[in-house]
């Protein structure tokens, strides 16, 4: 059996095994590979393994021995293989995680030839047991999720409402999930530079697409000190999907970064 062919096999049984998500198409150039030729790549050929999520998530999770290059800014970065012959590997949380496809179409637009997406992300990873670093006491923090149902009956006069989503999200189709109430924008990204830039003067409520970054962007403040009453369960695509209300094109929140 070649090693492609045993990449594909690896995966397949994967994916066979794995709940049923929402998939995001391969692109072209790239190569999917299973959590242990991935395990294989990095401890005995060293390739690099790139985590392309924000510093923040970065230092709460991340696989030993892999590299922080989050997705938008990954044209600038310097820690790329100089040869784009030599093999590189993206990935982030999990299958229902967009961003480490995107790095890898990015990758092969920059140029790179041997372009390898870890689909698994770090759920794969830890079905099979491997080894992570962790921030227990960041992941630890309990964080409170309020459904659209209950924010409805609260007075969001007494929250800064905080959405955490990537500015290029938020000019794509989901612009319109912008929730009505929402005060400022920091992406998560930009999250950890910003904390001087938050009003003090209320307790922060942050929301993003799936409840994912938001679960994050709050432990973070959370560690820092910062007082926020909780996130968006489900996020704003369960917002809109109730059919609450949204801001318009013409009247979106302050943008900070």
């Amino acid at each position: 059996m070649t090693k492609r062919l045993a990449n594909i096999f690896l995966y397949s049984l994967f994916i066979l095994a794995a709940p049923l998500v929402k998939a995001f198409e391969i692109p072209e150039g790239v190569e999917v590979v299973a959590a242990p030729v991935v395990k294989k790549m990095v401890e005995q050929e060293n390739t690099p393994l790139v985590h392309v999520l924000s510093r923040i998530e970065f230092q709460m999770q991340h696989i030993p021995g892999s590299i922080n290059i989050p997705v938008d800014q990954l044209e600038k970065s310097s820690l790329l293989p100089v040869d784009k012959t030599a093999p590189v590997i993206f990935y982030c949380n999990g299958t229902a995680c967009p961003y480490s496809q995107r790095a890898s179409k990015k990758a092969v637009t920059m140029g790179y030839q041997n372009v390898h997406w870890f689909r698994g992300g770090i759920l794969e990873w830890r079905k099979f047991r491997y080894e992570m670093n962790v921030d227990k006491d960041m992941v630890g923090i309990k964080v409170k999720k309020i459904n659209p149902q209950q924010l409805q009956t609260m007075n969001l006069d007494d929250y800064i409402v905080l959405d955490v989503r990537p500015k290029w999200w938020r000019q794509s189709a989901e612009k319109a999930g912008i929730i009505a109430g929402t005060d400022i924008m920091i992406p998560l990204l930009e999250l950890d530079k910003s904390l001087q830039k938050l009003p003090q003067d209320k307790p922060l409520f942050i929301v993003d697409r799936l409840m994912r970054q938001s679960v994050h962007a709050a432990k973070y403040l959370i560690s820092k000190g910062v007082s926020v009453d909780g996130v968006l369960l489900g996020g704003t695509k369960r917002w809109v999907a109730e059919g609450y209300p949204v801001l318009s094109e013409n009247d979106e929140p302050e943008f900070i970064k």
